[in-house]
């Protein structure tokens, strides 16, 4: 579902204005930004390219509560220890079940038996946090030590940076930095866009 209030940003913004300016803007005989013509002819490739910035857009922003994960190392080891302590407490209740009775209790073989299925579900649980704790660990190693900016901001310009490499055939750092600014509600520099996406 289109945000209204990001349907307006990116319509009437300022910012979004000279964005469009600077993508028809004119350099010689042809754009200043050219966009590369799509695989089915149109008659105009650099209204589509800027037709599918705009729509691509919304797509990245509104997808990225189920695209993002943790923003640092410190958060990803935090669940990592979470789901560990979890298929601890879980594993020390599936013996509990077992060692409320000594195995020379007359009735220890019944009570186990009938607290076999309990056992086993605890069990299958503390296996499936055990894995979650360890895919965390894996992926801790994979992230900085600290944060380096703010994680919804990285990957929208990111994507954003990619995309006008592919229509544009350059990043464009500044016309990214006013359409992430706009679309995600806080202005972001362009020295910081490029810091995030060098070379890009």
């Amino acid at each position: 579902m289109v945000l209204p209030s990001m349907l307006r940003a990116l319509a009437t913004d300022q910012r979004m204005k000279w964005v469009w300016t600077e993508l028809r803007k004119h350099h010689g005989d042809g754009y200043l930004h050219p966009a590369r013509p799509p695989k089915e002819p149109v008659t105009d490739p650099q209204g589509f390219g800027m037709a599918f910035l705009f729509s691509y857009t919304f797509t990245i922003v509104q997808d990225t509560p189920y695209r993002l994960s943790f923003e640092s190392r410190k958060e990803a080891e935090a669940a990592r220890d979470t789901y560990s302590m979890m298929a601890w407490r879980l594993r020390t209740l599936g013996r509990a079940f077992v060692e409320t009775l000594p195995p020379d209790h007359r009735n220890y073989e019944t009570f186990r038996r009938l607290n076999s299925e309990d056992v086993r579900k605890l069990e299958d649980a503390a296996g499936v946090l055990e894995q979650l704790a360890q895919e965390e660990h894996e992926y801790a190693l994979e992230l900085p030590e600290r944060d380096r900016g703010n994680a919804l901001a990285r990957y929208v310009s990111g994507e954003l940076v990619q995309a006008c490499s592919t229509i544009f055939g350059t990043p464009l750092y500044g016309v990214v930095a006013a359409i992430a600014s706009v679309a995600l509600g806080f202005n972001i520099s362009v020295s910081t866009i490029r810091g995030w996406h060098p070379g890009e």
